[in-house]
């Protein structure tokens, strides 16, 4: 069987209240490219679990930073280690 992949940045069109991301990995390439789509200022808040190593912990957190910058509020500080 064969599953068709959405990318998340597909799905959002309209506010989302909170999105939760936690993807084994490959939050950095999700988050990016919610960037570039604007999809980002439609999300009031962001929860991310990083995972992978400390250069691409690294990666996501400048994303995440870029996220701010994109439209997403910033409603916190952003948890240890990131």
């Amino acid at each position: 069987m064969l599953v068709d992949a959405v990318g998340l940045s597909d799905l959002i069109t309209e506010p989302v209240d909170y999105l939760k991301v936690d993807i084994e990995g490959s939050e950095f390439g999700v988050l990016k490219d919610l960037c570039a789509t604007g999809k980002m200022g439609l999300v009031k808040y962001l929860s991310c679990e990083l995972h992978g190593t400390p250069a691409v912990q690294d990666q996501v957190a400048g994303t995440v930073d870029g996220a701010f910058t994109s439209g997403l509020p910033h409603h916190g500080q952003r948890g240890e280690g990131v």
